[in-house]
């Protein structure tokens, strides 16, 4: 199946276009081309025709090159591009196969916004963009409970990632059991010095972007937060995985894709951001997200962007009918699904999420930021929402994961029947006790200072003396009493700032 960022139809044919795109940019194809490797068979025997296909495939003279067991032992063949199409067809009509089809490719290229455009109102909307206060994922309110995955690790499915980045290095997953730059496959994973991810492009582990697309992505995900540079992910404490499929002019195959799922799988990723999307159905593609489902990762997907109506033209990996698949459409700063690009879907398309003008991470430097607009940047800020869910929840299965995110959600009129839930993401929603509210607060006339919040939950006060370091305020005594909790803080503290968290 070919992957990409948004897909884009030539509308003037009733043809579909196989062109897969990142954000919002903008490429063509002529109508009804379907873009595939032009000498790549996927492939999987038929039960018990192991051997009748064996004798066939070398018949055919096609080399494998690759095989993924764990699916059920699909095959990448290499086929002459001159006979490919008969190639593909013989196969399916042997009997021989459970599906033979194209490896097909993924097309992307950046025509990104005017970077002076807001920044992080997906995080904190106050109508500086056309839209309402609160036109938002409420991350503010959230992250006085948590703002943190630190132990969950994201896979992005992308164009890699530049893991030197000032607001991403410290967040980047990092494989413990690989001695980096020493050409050894030290933790015997196949795969040579993967130390931050994998290259399914040419099964190595330099998984840097050379593209920009994926380190967007990541930075809506998980930029490091509150350590004064750049931006802040929704998580501000996770762990990136850079899983590379698409090269530096945002192409890639699918057998790539399914490399990337796998090596995800068997190094412990809880959840995939797939910011790419199109057309063509991959049974070998479905195969590696159920596989990944068994697993109970969940899979986040793009809606797309061509004011496509899923639920009539299927989008792909958003529309295989598997339940640990997110698909997410994107809305502005006017609380709306964009009116410019984005899909919806009422009964495929799940949820939205802010996509529009949105600044993050970029590859071209350690300090660089872009803004950009797509489903793929609706897409990370629900990847983030379920790396914090995970994390706050972590003897949840997928599926109850996924129910808390679907019931987060605020409900818009501009989202109904558009998507299954009918609302945009609100994080605040995960945490109750994340709209902890100080009532007042009361100077003691033997100088504390005592702070009545207003709820039952357990929370900590911590103090800072510069707003980034923080830790337990001490000597502190709590006292719940009538659904107020006082804290009492000692004069030795007095010269510091002060927060209250939910436990």
């Amino acid at each position: 199946m070919a992957k990409g960022f948004s897909r884009v139809y030539k509308r003037a044919s009733a043809c579909l276009q196989a062109s897969w795109l990142l954000a919002s940019f903008v490429f063509s194809v002529s109508a009804g081309e379907h873009l595939a490797h032009p000498n790549h068979i996927l492939v999987q025997a038929r039960p018990g025709a192991e051997v009748q296909f064996e004798k066939m495939r070398k018949r055919k003279a096609h080399r494998v090159l690759k095989q993924f067991k764990e699916l059920g032992d699909i095959q990448v063949l290499e086929a002459e591009s001159s006979t490919l199409e008969r190639d593909i067809q013989e196969y399916r009509d042997s009997g021989l196969v459970e599906f033979a089809e194209p490896d097909y490719i993924v097309h992307a290229s950046v025509v990104p916004n005017d970077p002076g455009f807001n920044r992080l109102w997906a995080m904190q909307n106050t109508g500086q963009y056309g839209g309402a206060a609160g036109d938002d994922i409420h991350a503010t309110d959230a992250w006085q409970t948590r703002n943190n995955a630190q132990d969950i690790i994201v896979a992005v499915v992308d164009t890699g990632i530049r893991f030197t980045h000032e607001d991403l290095a410290a967040n980047m997953w990092v494989n413990t059991r690989e001695i980096p730059g020493n050409g050894i496959d030290d933790d015997g994973d196949g795969v040579i010095d993967d130390v931050y991810g994998f290259n399914g492009i040419d099964g190595s582990g330099n998984c840097a972007d050379n593209n920009g697309h994926g380190t967007h992505v990541s930075g809506i995900i998980g930029a490091v937060g509150n350590n004064g540079k750049g931006v802040a992910g929704v998580c501000w404490k996770v762990k990136l995985m850079a899983c590379k499929f698409l090269d530096s002019d945002g192409s890639g195959a699918t057998s790539d894709a399914i490399d990337c799922i796998n090596y995800a799988r068997l190094h412990g990723a809880k959840v995939i951001n797939a910011s790419w999307a199109g057309p063509d159905y991959s049974s070998a593609l479905q195969k590696a997200i159920s596989t990944a489902r068994s697993a109970g990762m969940i899979f986040v997907a793009a809606a797309g962007n061509e004011l496509a109506n899923n639920d009539v033209t299927p989008s792909y990996p958003a529309n295989y009918a598997l339940d640990n698949i997110i698909t997410v459409a994107a809305t502005t700063p006017a609380d709306v699904l964009d009116p410019d690009y984005s899909n919806y879907g009422a009964t495929t398309v799940d949820l939205a999420a802010p996509g529009t003008s949105i600044y993050s991470t970029w590859n071209t430097s350690d300090s660089a930021y872009m803004t950009l607009s797509g489903t793929s940047m609706a897409t990370p800020h629900v990847t983030g929402a379920v790396a914090l869910l995970r994390a706050a929840f972590p003897s949840d299965s997928y599926s109850s994961i996924i129910s808390r995110l679907y019931a987060a959600t605020d409900k818009l009129p501009a989202l109904v029947g558009k998507c299954v839930t009918g609302g945009r993401l609100n994080i605040a929603k995960f945490f109750p006790a994340a709209s902890l509210k100080i009532n007042n607060v009361q100077v003691l006339a033997d100088g504390n200072l005592r702070l009545s919040v207003g709820t039952l939950s357990q929370v900590t006060l911590e103090s800072s003396t510069d707003l980034k370091n923080w830790s337990s305020a001490q000597p502190i005594t709590s006292i719940l009493m009538s659904g107020s909790l006082n804290l009492d803080v000692h004069p030795d503290e007095a010269h510091r700032f002060f927060r209250i968290r939910s436990s």
